[in-house]
């Protein structure tokens, strides 16, 4: 069996690379969205919101009890 050719090994190893910014990314990007919905809804509890604008849209989001019980 012949060796692979280092051009791709260092193909992979860029793919690879390539590949692990890119879920990070993802996931600081989520989790960035995630806390910043949960703080836009604490502000909106002790009423420190900030006034619904343009720039500024409504959070839609409701936060959702997982706990698995039922009515």
């Amino acid at each position: 069996m012949a060796v692979a050719p280092r051009n791709r090994f260092r193909t992979a190893a860029a793919i690879a690379v390539a590949a692990a910014l890119g879920i990070g990314y993802t996931v600081r990007r989520n989790s960035n969205r995630l806390r910043d919905n949960e703080l836009v809804q604490q502000r909106a509890r002790t009423g420190t919101a900030t006034p619904v604008t343009a720039t500024n849209p409504p959070n839609l989001y409701v936060s959702v009890d997982r706990s698995g019980g039922g009515i």
